[in-house]
């Protein structure tokens, strides 16, 4: 559980970094 956890939120952070634009903060709020 723990490790998918982590796998997500680097995944998520790696989706932010190559959007560096905020097209839709709703959606990273919900995310």
């Amino acid at each position: 559980m723990t490790t998918s956890i982590r796998e997500q939120k680097t995944n998520e952070n790696i989706r932010k970094s190559q959007r560096c634009t905020v097209l839709d903060p709703v959606q990273i709020l919900a995310s």
